[in-house]
């Protein structure tokens, strides 16, 4: 059983990869809802007639 000190460092190892892509990911998405958000705004003024603005 020697190879359990670089089991366990690969597991923290990978703790800690995940760790800081989460913050990545979390704002990735909140990028891209809010992306959408804004095509939709753009997309309903754009669907508006001019006179009603």
């Amino acid at each position: 059983m020697t190879n359990r000190p670089l089991l366990s460092f690969a597991r923290q190892y990978l703790l800690v990869v995940l760790a800081a892509l989460a913050p990545v990911v979390l704002a990735s998405f909140v990028a891209t809802a809010e992306v959408h958000a804004l095509r939709d705004q753009v997309a309903q003024h754009d669907a508006t007639p001019r006179h009603m603005t």
